[in-house]
């Protein structure tokens, strides 16, 4: 089988594996800037717990 029929957009298997390893990484960040409480909008910085 010719591999470059399972890969498009000019991606070989090794630029797959490291699109896909960013991806994850990106992926992880922004799951835990979403957890991380410095990133709560300004609007609520004025409120007292």
């Amino acid at each position: 089988a010719d591999i470059t029929e399972y890969f498009n957009y000019g991606f070989t298997e090794e630029t797959w594996v490291q699109y896909c390893d960013r991806q994850r990484r990106l992926r992880n960040e922004n799951n835990l800037a979403r957890l991380n409480p410095t990133h709560i909008p300004a609007m609520f910085s004025g409120l007292s717990p």
